[in-house]
């Protein structure tokens, strides 16, 4: 009896662990305009995973405009983002880490939801945009 009782704990702890990050569900675009996408809001990544599903993007800070230097400020940002699925749709979640400057180098803070979800928005925006300047007739290849 104890063992089917840790058991069901084990699976019920288990389904109420919470996701990081900002899901943007069931996406029809392709990896390649998803990728173009994300380095249309977050300019030239700095990594990209071998199955060009994982991209981490440039670190920024927290205001836009001000001029900013990845290896002196305080305080710096990056997106993490993951093109889940195996085909269309994909799901993209998008998370934002915060990291801050220590006399050893920068150490992890952890996730800014607040700016995951602004990331997400712009994402979702640049997709979109980028589906509207297509022709689907102009760009049509039967060969």
């Amino acid at each position: 009896m104890r063992n089917v009782f840790f058991g069901v704990l084990a699976i019920f702890l288990s389904a109420c662990q919470s996701v990081e990050g900002v899901l943007i569900a069931e996406q029809p675009y392709s990896l390649k305009e998803i990728s173009h996408a994300v380095a249309g809001i977050s300019g030239k990544p700095r990594e990209v995973s071998d199955n060009q599903r994982e991209i981490l993007s440039a670190y920024f800070g927290r205001k836009v405009g001000a001029a900013f230097d990845p290896n002196t400020a305080k305080e710096r940002l990056y997106a993490h983002f993951y093109i889940l699925g195996d085909r269309r749709p994909y799901d993209i979640r998008v998370q934002v880490i915060a990291e801050r400057k220590t006399a050893s180098g920068y150490s992890e803070l952890g996730e800014d939801v607040n700016m995951s979800q602004k990331v997400a928005d712009e994402l979702k925006a640049k997709l979109v945009q980028s589906q509207d300047g297509t022709n689907v007739i102009d760009s049509f290849r039967p060969f």
